[in-house]
């Protein structure tokens, strides 16, 4: 339930179809957002025929960026060295490089175990890349 809500916020930042960023005058929930994230679920499962073909596909994903995310920590830590931190990781840098290291070697199991599920996951994520480059192109000047 949480992809509808970045649907959402992505569509309200003008990065995604301005309909998705519509809430529901009743419910207050983003209803085309909703309806979306079931419609490419069904698509999904149907695609992949099984749930464990989705659940591999999915769950590559998700630990795929969720490592990337708390990489981020080193990066931000070198880059930014004069923000204060006003929240601490216990055994920094031990518990991040932990994770680091756990999320990368389920990413490499499934590239060489389940590379369908894995390549295609990439295949996606490179082709919304290409989608969000064309959505955020300077639109040329008319004369």
């Amino acid at each position: 339930m949480s992809a509808p809500r970045i649907y959402f916020a992505m569509a309200q930042d003008g990065i995604f179809f301005k309909q998705l960023a519509f809430v529901h005058p009743r419910f207050r929930t983003p209803a085309y957002a909703m309806i979306t994230q079931a419609v490419w679920a069904i698509l999904l499962l149907l695609f992949w025929g099984t749930f464990s073909n989705l659940i591999t596909y999915v769950t590559f994903m998700d630990i795929l960026f969720m490592g990337l995310a708390g990489a981020c920590v080193f990066v931000f830590r070198a880059k930014r060295k004069e923000v204060e931190r006003p929240y601490r990781t216990f055994a920094y840098p031990i518990v991040p490089l932990i994770f680091v290291g756990i999320s990368a070697a389920f990413v490499i199991n499934t590239l060489i175990q389940r590379p369908t599920q894995a390549l295609a996951g990439l295949a996606l994520t490179a082709l919304g890349i290409l989608v969000f480059w064309l959505f955020k192109m300077p639109k040329p000047l008319s004369d």
